[in-house]
């Protein structure tokens, strides 16, 4: 238990902040997963631990986007939730909502099993919801909703789930969802044929672009391409070549050695 509260605050703050540093400063995730795999050695489980390990699973996930790394971690807390279940010590709201969203991220982007990820983030939004402070987190699940929808061409569905995300922009804090929430918005607006209010919404946002092209975590460079495939779109061809030129060393080093 000091070993998890000692690398702790290393995994807090927004995400904005903790992705950039932990992905420059990656012996602090790698620490945390020794810390990790030494007590899974002992078979020791504590809620404490378990909430180092979504924080561990949301930078490997969402931040280094190395999916087969995620998969064994959610396996990992996954039997951790119903060994603590059995004990009646559920894990925190915030921490089950945490780990319904990285099942929704995980069951959306790798396996493509979209009717799993839309239940996964139903569940999640629900709980969020009944949490103060929670805009981030509420945003990046309505962001999964958006993205199934959109994979499906359920434009009206998805034009609800980008209703209910706006009042959150205010509060969320994080650029990088923020800039992902409105690239999908504007391809939105390109699917229904409004090119010009597509148009319009990415540059009443190249502030928030820009800030978010600093960043090499997964929401970053997925708003980014969003916002490629808008311009190709919009037949802005010099304009896509360049942002993708720009975002092509970024994808490298996100890649790394993941072949995911």
């Amino acid at each position: 238990e000091q070993d998890v509260a000692a690398i702790m605050p290393f995994f807090a703050g927004p995400s904005n902040a903790r992705y950039t540093y932990l992905l420059a400063a990656p012996e602090h995730v790698d620490h945390a997963k020794n810390i990790l795999h030494d007590a899974q050695a002992m078979g020791y489980i504590s809620r404490p631990l378990a909430a180092l390990t979504l924080r561990v699973l949301d930078v490997v996930l969402c931040g280094q986007q190395d999916f087969e790394a995620a998969e064994a971690l959610l396996g990992i807390l996954t039997a951790h939730q119903v060994e603590l279940n059995k004990r009646s010590r559920n894990l925190p709201l915030a921490d089950q909502a945490r780990l319904e969203l990285y099942r929704a991220v995980m069951a959306c982007a790798y396996r493509l099993e979209y009717q799993k990820a839309f239940d996964h983030a139903d569940k999640a939004l629900s709980l969020f919801q009944q949490r103060p402070h929670t805009e981030e987190h509420q945003l990046r699940t309505l962001i999964v909703l958006a993205q199934i929808y959109h994979a499906h061409g359920e434009t009206t569905l998805m034009e609800g789930i980008i209703q209910q995300g706006v009042p959150l922009l205010e509060t969320c804090g994080s650029d990088a969802h923020i800039a992902l929430f409105v690239a999908l918005r504007a391809r939105l607006l390109s699917d229904q044929g409004y090119m010009h209010a597509s148009t319009t919404l990415l540059d009443q946002h190249a502030g928030l672009f820009a800030r978010a092209a600093n960043h090499t975590s997964s929401a970053a460079l997925d708003a980014l391409l969003h916002k490629a495939l808008c311009l190709a779109t919009h037949g802005h061809y010099d304009a896509c070549a360049q942002l993708l030129e720009h975002l092509a060393p970024k994808l490298t080093t996100l890649a790394g050695d993941h072949p995911s």
